[in-house]
Parts: structure tokens; C-alpha cells; sequence
């Protein structure tokens, strides 16, 4: 039994929602997946597949698919703002607050992403909406600040149904 290809492919939806992460030019790096290693010290983000399952709308022949991308931003706690150690803490959370914002208004003003998807639910129509949590990471012994956004995309006629 061979299967065809999906009608849309993760790699491309990746690459859509990094490339407006990277347009903002906020971050020093934009990674593809979830790193394993400790980012730099200056602002990364990572885009990465989270959740993925159909939605109860689709269609006799084919199915929608509602993708759920993760877009973290990670900031070393102890050199946010640049390569020397950052003595005011007191700015981390306003210097990621603005980016996440910034990242966020970027997602709702291309919520089809250039047209690969049939839309970003920005309200949570079938699940979580367009929106993040900030939190602390440990990894390979540096603590990051984090904040998660979650990117959910719907997507029409990715999988073939067969009576």
C-alpha cells in the first residue's frame, strides 16, 4: 500500500513561520527545532511542531489539519542584552516582552502566511489561539528566560480520505 504525500509539507510550514521570526530582525539566530544545546547569549528563538490532529470540518474526500507550531525565545538571564554579564535584571523581561509582542503583531498581519495556510486561529476557534507563556529553562547548566508562542495553523486538504 503506498501512500501519497501530505498536501502541504512540514518542512515548508517551518520554514514560513521561522521566516517571520527572521523578518522581524530581532533575533540573533532563528533555529528550525528545538535545540538540545544552549543557545547564544543574545536573543534565539526556535520554531518547532508541537501538536498536530484533524479538525471536524473537513471535507467527504480530504481532511484539514490543524498544525500547532511552538516559536520559543530564549534569553541567557545572566547575558540578555549582549555579550558582557547583565547586571540589571530588572530588563529581561521588558526586552522579551517587546520582542514577543513585536513577533506576535508580525504572525496576525500575515495569519496566512504568504498563503500556505488557510489561516492562523488568532482566536482560538479550534483550540489554542494565537498567544504564548513566558518561563526559566535550564540547559547545559546556563538558565534561559523563555517565552513560548503557540502558532496554530489550519490547513485544508492535507490528507486523502478513502471510502
Amino acid at each position: 500500500m503506498t501512500f501519497p504525500a501530505p498536501a502541504l509539507d512540514v518542512q515548508e510550514l517551518t520554514d514560513n513561520v521561522a521566516s517571520v521570526a527572521q523578518a522581524t530582525g530581532l533575533f540573533d539566530k532563528v533555529n528550525r527545532y528545538e535545540p538540545t544545546q544552549a543557545p547564544g547569549n543574545g536573543l534565539t528563538a526556535a520554531v518547532f511542531l508541537s501538536g498536530i490532529g484533524p479538525l471536524q470540518f473537513s471535507g467527504l474526500d480530504s481532511t484539514t489539519i490543524r498544525y500547532v507550531f511552538t516559536c520559543r525565545i530564549y534569553t541567557n538571564i545572566f547575558f540578555s542584552l549582549g555579550d558582557a554579564p547583565n547586571p540589571n535584571m530588572d530588563a529581561i523581561d521588558p526586552v522579551l516582552g517587546n520582542a514577543v509582542s513585536t513577533l506576535i503583531q508580525a504572525y496576525t498581519q500575515d495569519f496566512t502566511l504568504d498563503g500556505s495556510v488557510m489561516f492562523m486561529d488568532l482566536l482560538g476557534k479550534f483550540g489554542v489561539s494565537l498567544g504564548g507563556k513566558a518561563g526559566y529553562l535550564q540547559q547545559d547548566k546556563k538558565v534561559f528566560r523563555i517565552f513560548d508562542i503557540t502558532v496554530p495553523l489550519i490547513v485544508p486538504d492535507v490528507w486523502e480520505q478513502s471510502p
